[in-house]
């Protein structure tokens, strides 16, 4: 509260700075790390969901968590396509250079045998990532 806007826009810079002027092999390594963060926070979400609605969860203000609620009032699209729309796009957007799966492969120790696997398992992350944590 006391602490002046330009020292903690000072702090993020230098943060970032520092992150982005890390040897290449640190930055990879972040990198997974801080990926590693968001997935285990994704599918902790998509856990606590799935338990409040095997628990019937109610919220203070009485509403019961259930998957009803993705059919009810509407169902998928209550107010029409507009919004799907809308959202596809920001889901394509969010998978922009997924085409560099394959110019990784001149990195890669052995691309017979992991490019395939990593192209194999994209539906699985989509699926896991976006659709789960959509219906919970």
């Amino acid at each position: 509260p006391d602490l002046s806007d330009w020292v903690a826009s000072l702090a993020v810079i230098v943060l970032l700075l520092t992150l982005n002027l890390a040897t290449v092999k640190m930055f990879g390594e972040m990198e997974f790390w801080f990926a590693m963060i968001k997935i285990v926070a994704i599918v902790s979400l998509i856990v606590v969901g799935l338990v409040m609605v095997a628990m019937h969860f109610q919220s203070p203000t009485g509403v019961e968590a259930s998957f009803a609620h993705l059919w009810n009032d509407g169902g998928w699209f209550p107010k029409g396509l507009s919004g799907f729309f809308a959202g596809f796009q920001i889901a394509v957007f969010a998978f922009v250079g997924i085409e560099l799966v394959g110019t990784t492969a001149a990195e890669t120790k052995d691309p017979e045998k992991s490019l395939p696997r990593a192209i194999n398992s994209i539906p699985i992350r989509i699926i896991m990532f976006y659709v789960f944590a959509l219906i919970v």
